[in-house]
């Protein structure tokens, strides 16, 4: 009896629910003579449905269920349509000309193009609340222009707004290929396609992700951010980043310097003279060729990857120190250190680390 009461229960429920929905849709359509239609069509199921109970069978449940579903066809719109263009400049342009970039809580992408003669800024603002978000971007000031031989995007950082506003902001630049980069954004990542020029990055609080670049420099700095690049050919490069992992591809260059806190340094290929820096995070790197290696980290671990016949003066220290076990090696080999020639000398590499392993190998 139970079970039956509740299926019945059910029923009733169900049918009590199509019915207000439908109605809800009725309002909306203006379809009044069907909506009439149906609701007699809906009175008289439930008396049959109430015929054919049991005559011992007596409910006395009073239902009053309001589903009230007001629709708003420019709500609606508004809802689904939650990113918004606010910017798409173009600008005529030559290779060798300047990009600058200079905003605020914002990720930044960078395209480039083997043949463009222009250069096109694209912002976009995307939020479920739009109105609170483009009150705030309006604030922030973006503007996009021509300075000489530059393109050029700048925001400010006003106070007292409303930075709880959940909301996201994109740029896409889209570039020649052969072009010179200054990029200076804080809260926000960083992005980068092949690149043939100059490049200056400094972020706060976001991830650098560079595909290529050749040029005669790059600086790259950064906080709260990983670095991560994969084929850089520069006469001079530096990275500097803390609380960020440095994860490098081919690094080609006559003068190499990185340095991080608590975070690790992973370089796969390295030719050139370098200097490397961390606190509380590992070193990995493969040397193919270089003019001289410059080591330090604490609680880490270093480990080299070097072809067999590498010519080295080593002066190696840490915890414990580890040697290549056919290596021709001429010096004071101990648990914590090594000093002296490998393969006869050359190349000058220091290597000390605090509360790690330092470890050569052969490629």
């Amino acid at each position: 009896m139970k079970t039956r009461l509740l299926g019945i229960a059910l029923i009733l429920l169900a049918g009590l629910a199509v019915l207000n929905l439908y109605q809800a849709f009725a309002r909306v359509s203006g379809d009044h003579d069907q909506h009439e239609a149906y609701v007699a069509d809906a009175e008289m199921a439930s008396a049959v449905a109430e015929a054919n109970f049991d005559e011992d069978f007596d409910f006395d449940f009073d239902f009053d269920f309001d589903f009230d579903f007001d629709f708003d066809t420019e709500d609606a719109v508004q809802e689904s349509s939650d990113r918004d263009v606010v910017i798409d400049e173009r600008f005529s342009v030559r290779a060798g000309d300047d990009l600058v970039i200079d905003v605020q809580h914002a990720d930044i992408e960078i395209q480039t193009r083997s043949d463009a003669d222009e250069a096109r800024i694209v912002v976009t603002v995307q939020s479920r609340n739009m109105e609170a978000a483009m009150e705030r971007f309006r604030a922030m000031d973006f503007r996009t222009y021509k300075e000489g031989d530059a393109v050029v995007l700048r925001s400010e950082s006003p106070r007292n707004t409303n930075w709880r506003t959940r909301m996201s902001i994109d740029v896409v630049a889209i570039i020649p290929a052969r072009f010179d980069v200054d990029v200076h954004s804080t809260h926000g990542d960083v992005e980068l396609g092949d690149l043939a020029g100059t490049l200056k990055l400094k972020t706060t609080h976001g991830d650098v992700d560079m595909a290529s670049l050749e040029g005669d420099w790059a600086e790259i700095n950064t906080t709260h951010g990983d670095v991560e690049t994969r084929d850089i050919r520069a006469e001079r490069l530096a990275i500097r980043t803390t609380h960020g992992d440095i994860e490098m591809g081919r690094v080609t260059t006559d003068s190499f310097s990185a340095s991080t806190t608590h975070s690790d340094v992973d370089i796969a290929e390295l030719t050139g003279r370098s200097e490397i820096r961390t606190t509380h995070g590992d070193v990995s790197i493969r040397v193919d060729r270089t003019d001289g290696l410059d080591i330090r980290t604490t609680h880490g671990d270093v480990a080299i990857a070097l072809p067999s016949d590498f010519r080295a003066d080593l002066d190696l220290r840490g915890e414990r120190v580890v040697l290549p076990s056919s290596s021709d090696f001429n010096g004071t080999l101990k648990k914590k250190s090594a000093n002296g020639s490998l393969n006869g000398g050359g190349v000058h590499i220091d290597v000390s680390t605090t509360h790690g392993d330092v470890a050569l190998r052969h490629r």
